[in-house]
Order: structure tokens, then sequence, then C-alpha cells
């Protein structure tokens, strides 16, 4: 791995962890801004965790706005924790939540 992709993986991963900062300061909308930018880059460097984890915290900040776009986060954060086994671990009990609370 080079440094260029080692940087672009911190990124992905400091992305997601300001937009879950922001999701939980209701700080919406740069919440959504940068989970959907964490999303994207997660989702090009094949980062399946960072992935499920934007997309959990995005159906918690989207809902506020949309359920039904919240809804969509929820059940594509779902599909992916449970396509690499993860139901149980706590980034998929997040999406679960915000699918709950809907």
């Amino acid at each position: 791995m080079d440094e260029f992709e080692l940087g672009n993986e911190l990124r992905a991963v400091a992305l997601m962890n300001l937009g879950i900062a922001e999701v939980w300061s209701w700080r919406i909308d740069e919440a959504i801004r940068h989970l959907e930018q964490g999303l994207a880059l997660g989702r090009r460097l094949d980062l399946p965790y960072v992935e499920t984890g934007c997309l959990a915290h995005l159906a918690l900040a989207e809902s506020q706005r949309s359920l039904s776009r919240g809804r969509e986060r929820c059940q594509e954060a779902i599909a992916v924790a449970e396509a690499r086994g993860w139901s149980n671990e706590p980034i998929a009990c997040v999406a679960q939540v915000a699918g709950a609370s809907q």
C-alpha cells in the first residue's frame, strides 16, 4: 500500500468520525456533507466499515429531513453490515436503532 492510498483511507475514516460527531452535536447540514464525502471515498476504496458507519449515521441525520431517505440509508447500512457478518457489531446497531425509531 502506498502513502497515497493510506492517506485516502485515513481521510475516509476522519470524514466518517467528523460526521458522527456533527450528528451528535445536531450540526445536521455539516454531518450530512461530511458523511456523504466519507461514504463516497469509502466506497471508492472498498472500506466497508467506513461505508457502514457513514450510512448508519446518515440514516440518523437524514431522517431529520425525510423519513423515507433516512430509512433508505438505514437499509443500505444494514445490508452492508449483514454482508460482512457484522449484524451484532456496534457500527450496525446505529442503523438498527435508526430504523426502529422511524
